[in-house]
């Protein structure tokens, strides 16, 4: 006879009976920490849009920075903010900052591209929406510029402002002065980039001879020169007041200033790269200028052409005998050949008024050199180093308005999602 069946007792261990009792209640998801400032600038998000600025993946870095912003935001809204106040917090700064600087860039490069597409386009077949426009892209980059300007400079009226945070207010109003400038809006640039240097000069966190610095009074000479051409071709028809002469000749004397201290700084970063201290090498040069019959217009903030010509080329001079290190050979090259363009750029304004704005068009150019690398500007400001030229409203003007959420942050058309790489979402090594 069969044996029975073994219980399973018997020979196996039976499974644990299963616990009949309800399960505790889920613990309340913990709501994600609160977003700051640096949070922002280390985030994925920002530090690929950065990367991608950097290939020139314009449209790709503005999806990315999109797409941080609605994660900021609604990390901001979970956290039982306002809509009004999670769109002015502290961590929207860099994003909308950096946004606003992607579109200048983005703008600048496509202009050439836009002109000869506008030339070639017939009323039969125009732009099918003007969505994308040149002036639609300027304005939505003013209108992140300008916020990201209204939360910087809200922060620094805290007891915390620190010197990081003044560069990069000050970064924020030379892009704003770019956008002017691009515009034909010289008086509202120049406004901007003095903003811009007042936070600049005398900041411990850079040196007196800092190219950051150089970059302004560049921008500013040629602001001012743009400025005096423009009052010169309008004068052709209708002759200038007094007011407008008085204020046009300061302006000139003023740009001289500003292109021969941007040559002074390049002329000490110079000296210091030969091992020399700048400021002594830069009192050296001064001593040996011959003497000038004073005009009565120089002072700190003005030189006569003439006065800037001499005493610009007597830098040259001096730097033409200096003796760089092997290493820093090809740096020390590039600067000179700036002094070289700054030097055209002085003696033929002084020479014809009326070459003014051709050569300031020709100088145009020199901007982006003077800024230096987007890269470089980027990692000490959060913000790119090559210069644009745009504009849209003035500082006074947007002073009023800072605080009101702008209409259209972005750009109306994005990029189908499809199209996105998954390099969008995260750093690339460089």
């Amino acid at each position: 006879m069969a044996a029975p069946p073994s219980h399973p007792s018997d020979t196996e261990t039976t499974a644990p009976i299963a616990n009949l009792k309800e399960p505790p209640s889920s613990q309340p998801m913990k709501p994600p920490p609160t977003p700051t400032y640096a949070s922002a600038e280390s985030s994925t998000y920002y530090l690929s849009a950065k990367a991608l600025l950097n290939l020139g993946s314009f449209e790709d870095a503005l999806a990315t920075i999109e797409e941080g912003i609605e994660s900021f935001k609604s990390d901001l809204l979970q956290l039982g903010m306002s809509e009004d106040d999670a769109a002015l917090h502290e961590s929207m700064a860099p994003l909308h900052y950096l946004y606003g600087t992607t579109l200048l860039y983005s703008i600048e490069e496509s202009s050439d591209t836009q002109q000869i597409a506008q030339q070639q386009e017939t009323p039969e077949n125009p732009e099918e929406d003007g969505e994308n426009a040149p002036e639609d892209d300027s304005q939505i980059a003013w209108e992140n510029l300008d916020i990201a300007r209204a939360i910087v400079e809200r922060m620094m009226e805290g007891p915390d402002a620190s010197d990081k945070l003044k560069l990069d207010l000050a970064q924020i109003y030379l892009r704003e002065g770019d956008l002017h400038k691009m515009n034909g809006k010289y008086e509202n640039a120049i406004g901007d980039y003095e903003s811009c240097l007042l936070y600049r000069q005398d900041n411990p966190a850079i040196g007196p001879y800092d190219r950051k610095i150089a970059d302004v009074h560049y921008n500013l000479g040629l602001s001012r020169l743009m400025l005096v051409a423009e009052a010169n071709a309008a004068g052709e028809e209708e002759a200038m007041d007094e007011a407008t002469q008085k204020a046009m000749a300061h302006h000139r004397a003023q740009s001289f200033h500003n292109f021969y201290t941007c040559a002074k700084i390049f002329s000490g970063q110079l000296a210091n790269l030969c091992g020399l201290d700048a400021s002594e090498f830069i009192a050296k040069c001064e001593s040996d200028i011959p003497n000038f019959k004073s005009t009565g217009e120089e002072d700190d903030n003005v030189d006569h052409p003439k006065m800037a010509g001499v005493k610009l080329r007597k830098l040259r001079e001096h730097v033409a005998n200096l003796s760089p290190p092997q290493e820093d050979s090809q740096t020390f090259h590039e600067i000179q050949e700036l002094l070289d363009e700054i030097q055209e750029t002085i003696d033929e304004a002084e020479t014809s008024e009326q070459g003014v704005r051709e050569m300031a068009d020709l100088k145009a150019e020199i901007s982006a050199m003077v800024a230096g690398a987007v890269a470089e500007e980027e990692a000490t400001e959060g913000g790119g180093g090559v210069t644009t030229q745009i504009g849209f409203g003035s500082s006074e003007a947007a002073a009023t308005t800072a605080v009101a959420q702008p209409l259209m942050a972005v750009k109306k058309k994005k990029r189908p999602v499809d199209d996105q790489s998954d390099s969008a979402k995260k750093p690339r090594s460089e």
